[in-house]
């Protein structure tokens, strides 16, 4: 109960200075012309609530397309199509054909317009933000056709945490998912893993993951997204224990500096065979990875694009 209530206490704070980030660096006004820019807008109900929701179809066919979710930090103008379009996200959608899906939290569901990823209820298959950010998925994913072996989870801070929910809870819906600025699964407490494995229940299986984690966030620190990383590395194990897996090879090394990283940044690789678990530490780029935006989306997009589910 307690660990709990401290990670939703956490998150609160959290959004709150990272509402504040956000909204200073991003100042665009709700546009109405979403037909006319690309973006189509839509509102998903079910049993825990609605939210609206972001879509992005790069001009051409949306059959056997891969597609992006993209869970967003604490940013009360997630809402806005000119902030989708001008996201280095939708520039290497529109380079590489994926359809990019942006479900977004209204500040009537956090002060903050967080993903409640420290409470309780929001953690887990079927219930609260998980089952309707997973309809959202199945939605789109649906009506466009897209190929049901290429569908990814991206997000940040916030969204970086609910998307290591979403990875736990639904790892029959995502092949591969990228947490940026983030932490472990259930509010940053599950050190071993086990408590993700158990939520992945019948669905368990080795879940390729990229962790993204900045030397100077002062928000969401570099051993934050190491116990991230080691959660993963657990969960996995678990998974693949039953097969009598070895242990993952483990590799360091310098980021490749032709990848666009400003400031420069170190990689560190857990390879299972079946799925690698990735951490991607920034030198410098704070909590909104200022400088080195581009390089790790295009990292991301690449590390995800790499796996299918089945």
């Amino acid at each position: 109960m307690f660990r709990h209530e401290f990670a939703n206490t956490l998150s609160r704070v959290i959004g709150v200075v990272t509402a504040f980030l956000m909204v200073s660096t991003w100042p665009h006004a709700l546009a109405n012309a979403e037909s006319e820019m690309g973006v189509t807008v839509a509102d998903y109900v079910n049993a825990a609530g609605s939210r609206r929701y972001l879509v992005y179809t790069p001009s051409g066919d949306t059959e056997g397309r891969p597609m992006i979710v993209w869970l967003h930090g604490c940013d009360p103008a997630a809402n806005d199509p000119t902030k989708l379009l001008e996201s280095p996200l939708a520039r290497v959608a529109r380079e590489r054909g994926f359809v990019l899906v942006s479900p977004t939290q209204p500040t009537s569901a956090h002060p903050g317009a967080c993903w409640n990823w420290g409470r309780e209820s929001d953690q887990h298959r079927g219930s609260g933000e998980p089952s309707i950010i997973a309809g959202i998925t199945e939605e789109v994913r649906d009506r466009l056709g897209i190929d049901p072996d290429r569908v990814y989870a991206i997000g940040h801070s916030a969204g970086g945490l609910m998307t290591t929910i979403m990875g736990a809870a639904y790892p029959d819906i995502y092949a591969a998912i990228s947490s940026w600025c983030t932490g472990a699964y259930a509010g940053g407490t599950d050190t071993t893993g086990l408590a993700a494995h158990a939520e992945m229940g019948s669905h368990a299986r080795p879940l390729p993951v990229l962790v993204v984690e900045s030397n100077t966030d002062p928000l969401s620190t570099v051993p934050l997204g190491r116990m991230a990383v080691r959660q993963w590395v657990g969960t996995n194990s678990a998974t693949l224990a039953m097969a009598n897996h070895p242990q993952p090879r483990v590799q360091r090394q310098e980021a490749d500096p032709g990848r666009g990283f400003e400031h420069g940044a170190t990689v560190e690789t857990y390879d299972f065979g079946p799925a690698q678990v990735r951490m991607l530490a920034l030198d410098d780029g704070g909590h909104l990875l200022d400088g080195d935006s581009d390089g790790v989306t295009e990292y991301a997009v690449d590390f995800v694009l790499g796996y299918r589910l089945r």
